[in-house]
């Protein structure tokens, strides 16, 4: 299925016709290795560099949703994190996630149809970090 510009609403449309119908899976939408709500193996950067991940989930918010996000050190090296949102204006936005071992946040959306992302930075100068994330 291809989303050209400005037909996200009809694509949705179809896809939530498709579900009640049963035949969703005629539709030929290709799924990716990690989708909605799947944890995603990622690395932050090296000192204060953001490394950014995409999830392969594609959201559509509507006025006033907030996506969760939660993420997980699994690493010995300090993590920070921020996490993909859109302002009143639906223009992107990063959103501090924390730092430390791992949080639950809740970031702004709004009425945008967007993939999930997260970047993580290492507080080490020497080594980036490894840290899980789903959305």
């Amino acid at each position: 299925m291809d989303v050209r510009a400005g037909k996200a609403l009809e694509v949705a449309e179809a896809i939530q016709e498709a579900d009640r119908q049963g035949s969703l899976d005629t539709l030929a939408i290709r799924t990716s290795r990690t989708g909605c709500g799947q944890k995603v193996r990622s690395v932050g950067g090296i000192a204060n560099t953001w490394a950014t991940s995409v999830q392969g989930c594609a959201v559509i918010g509507y006025p006033g949703y907030r996506r969760e996000y939660v993420w997980e050190n699994t690493s010995d090296v300090h993590l920070c994190t921020r996490a993909r949102g859109f302002n009143a204006g639906n223009g992107a936005s990063w959103y501090s996630t924390g730092c430390g071992g791992g949080a639950t946040f809740l970031v702004p959306w709004g009425n945008t149809l967007a993939y999930t992302q997260m970047q993580g930075s290492s507080m080490s100068w020497a080594t980036g970090v490894a840290y899980l994330w789903r959305a």
